[in-house]
């Protein structure tokens, strides 16, 4: 159904559809979701006015409709009255209410400080469309705050497009690849969705020419990981491609707020795969908030539900970046033993290593499930390098574009369908929010349990903070 916004209304056109409802609950200027705004929206009521003649008395009015105002939402798709359309009717688009007797200034304390810039909720569609909108979405043309993160080859064409297709932005991970096949996936991802979607490459991994297929194609994100940014920035801006940046430090935000990038992704140290740094996520989010404030932050790492969708909105976050709940999908490019292992495990069963798979990308700590290959190197009492039990010796091959190569035992490496290995000798990399994720479904069907999940949050946030205290 159209949304109906404020200075969109025409007197006598505000109908009540039998079966959907509709609400916006507006966020504070401070960016707290529950936060006391200056100019709370009323609900928009039906009858006489108070004050008319004939009007019912009601000595508990004052008290309601202070307790209505303090909940911060209004009733979208109420029917006025005669008496109340011409003044719905005038109602402007920067929130002021206008009544009979003139045009009152209400502007609302919604800033651009605050993470959740408008919050939707319509029931009764044909999919029964949810909206979070933040400044995220606005810069990247999408409906929900959400991200699928580029977990290598994992991240292909198909879960990236279910993504975008759901209203949020998924991620292709590039790193590695040749040229000619970074431009077939790219292609394969334009020919599944229309909408906006990104490009994750690692820096200290990146060859000539990977970047300059990107911009070439026109793909509206790119996701950088570990390493400078700054020399990819002006090109990219130069095509009209936008710029994301996944940190581990404020000090490395701040670096890269300074490169000219337009998004930060703060990395938690419960994140899966490779962890840039040491911090968790409900300390390093809102420090790196505090510190690029012009720049919108991205939670990532810890983030699996629309419970974490919340929290990283309440921190401050205009988003969120998940990867481990994208691999537990029915898209991703992963063999379906390693999502089995996810919604299996619990966070206990992760560990985070320094130097473990570390053939092919050294000294990049990461997170991993465990498995045969962890289990087998904690029993002979976590040997370092060189001395770690079958060092050398090849697992398996893998066969991409036509071509095969031998797979080294503790290769930095996602496990693919493309693989003819035991996967137990491969690394499942997780994070800790498998103690969250229960189930492998569609990738859509994630994004739009996620926003869901967060609405109805939200929502119960709200009752908490309007509850009558006792006497």
């Amino acid at each position: 159904m159209p949304h109906v916004r404020a200075g969109q209304l025409a007197a006598g056109s505000v109908k009540r559809p039998a079966d959907s409802q509709r609400w916006i609950l507006r966020a504070s200027h401070s960016g707290n979701l529950l936060g006391r705004t200056q100019a709370p929206l009323c609900p928009v009521r039906a009858g006489r006015q108070r004050g008319q003649a004939g009007a019912p008395q009601d000595a508990n009015r004052r008290k309601r409709i202070l307790c209505q105002r303090a909940r911060g939402y209004r009733r979208c798709d109420a029917r006025p009255s005669p008496d109340n359309a011409a003044a719905v009717a005038r109602l402007s688009s920067d929130g002021a209410h206008a009544h009979p007797g003139g045009t009152r200034e209400r502007k609302s304390t919604l800033a651009t400080a605050s993470p959740l810039k408008s919050y939707e909720r319509s029931v009764g569609s044909e999919e029964g469309t949810v909206m979070l909108k933040t400044e995220l979405c606005e810069r990247l043309g999408i409906e929900h705050p959400i991200l699928s993160a580029g977990f290598g080859p994992g991240a292909g064409p198909d879960v990236v497009a279910a993504v975008s297709n759901a209203g949020g932005c998924g991620v292709l991970g590039a790193s590695g690849f040749s040229v000619p096949y970074l431009r077939e996936l790219i292609g394969r991802a334009r020919a599944l969705t229309t909408k906006p979607f990104g490009v994750n490459l690692i820096l200290e991994d990146i060859a000539e020419g990977p970047i300059e297929a990107c911009l070439d194609a026109g793909v509206p994100l790119l996701v950088f990981f570990w390493g400078d940014p700054t020399p990819y920035v002006g090109p990219a801006h130069a095509h009209g491609v936008k710029v994301a940046i996944q940190v581990g430090s404020v000090d490395e935000a701040r670096a890269s707020a300074a490169a000219g990038v337009d998004f930060v992704i703060a990395q938690g140290f419960e994140a899966g795969g490779h962890v840039r740094g040491t911090t968790a996520l409900s300390v390093l989010l809102p420090a790196v908030v505090d510190a690029v404030t012009a720049i919108p932050v991205l939670a990532s790492g810890g983030v699996a539900d629309g419970r974490g969708l919340v929290a990283a909105l309440s921190l401050g976050a205009q988003g969120v970046s998940m990867g481990t709940r994208f691999v537990a999908s029915e898209e991703a490019f992963v063999p379906h033993l390693y999502k089995e292992r996810i919604v299996s495990g619990v966070a206990e069963d992760t560990i985070y290593v320094e130097d473990l798979f570390n053939v092919g990308w050294e000294k990049a700590p990461h997170r991993v499930l465990r498995n045969a290959i962890v289990r087998e190197w904690e029993a002979a009492g976590k040997p370092p390098v060189g001395q770690r039990p079958g060092e050398g010796t090849t697992v398996g091959s893998r066969t991409r574009a036509g071509q095969t190569m031998a797979i080294t035992k503790y290769a930095s490496l996602t496990p693919t369908p493309e693989y003819t290995s035991d996967l137990e000798y491969l690394p499942f990399w997780a994070g800790q929010t498998c103690s969250l994720i229960r189930d492998i479904k569609p990738a859509g069907q994630i994004v739009r349990d996620i926003v869901r999940e967060a609405e109805q949050v939200i929502d119960r946030l709200a009752r908490i903070r309007t509850a009558p205290q006792p006497a």
